[in-house]
């Protein structure tokens, strides 16, 4: 019997993710953009993103393990993406966001809100301008619709915490 791996799913894990826009794509006869995670890392086009640990050494630097926390984040839903991600503190302009959604695959770990995996790459994205909707498209060869990304966000962080007080007010701890 030979050692073949035989992998959990045959179809990738959707999931949510937030990244900021990056190139020209606002000046005249720039056609593409780019999308940089939170933490500054660049998504290549047409190219999967694979982790890399860049801490634990006890590990292939490939290959992620659940003792370590290398590989790509990513969230549930868009409500938890909203809360994950903690936007309320952050002064960014509805430009500075792209949100959509990600295929994880490899190896992925799967946690109450969301995913950590080993690959992953974008499949629909939300962009706040026509200009950079279009530019992302042609970037990343994904679908990428223009919505209120701001405004998205402000209202599910909005709901949480309407329905927040309504608890507190059913369990007496606000008048």
């Amino acid at each position: 019997m030979s050692d073949m791996l035989i992998p959990d799913l045959m179809e990738p894990i959707v999931s949510w993710r937030l990244w900021h826009p990056s190139g020209p794509f606002g000046q005249e006869g720039h056609q593409r953009a780019y999308l940089v995670a939170l933490n500054q890392t660049p998504v290549e086009p047409y190219v999967k993103a694979s982790a890399h640990c860049r801490g634990n050494r006890s590990h292939d630097p490939f290959l992620i393990e659940f003792t370590c926390s290398c590989g790509f984040y990513s969230y549930k839903t868009f409500g938890d993406l909203v809360a994950g991600t903690y936007m309320g503190n952050h002064h960014w302009s509805p430009q500075q966001f792209v949100i959509g959604t990600v295929n994880n695959w490899g190896k992925v770990f799967e946690y109450t809100k969301g995913y950590r995996s080993q690959f992953i790459y974008p499949k629909e994205l939300l962009a706040s301008t026509p200009r950079m909707a279009a530019a992302l498209e042609r970037t990343y060869g994904v679908p990428c619709e223009v919505a209120n990304v701001f405004e998205m966000l402000e209202d599910v962080k909005r709901k949480a915490m309407e329905r927040a007080r309504e608890l507190a007010r059913q369990n007496r701890l606000l008048p």
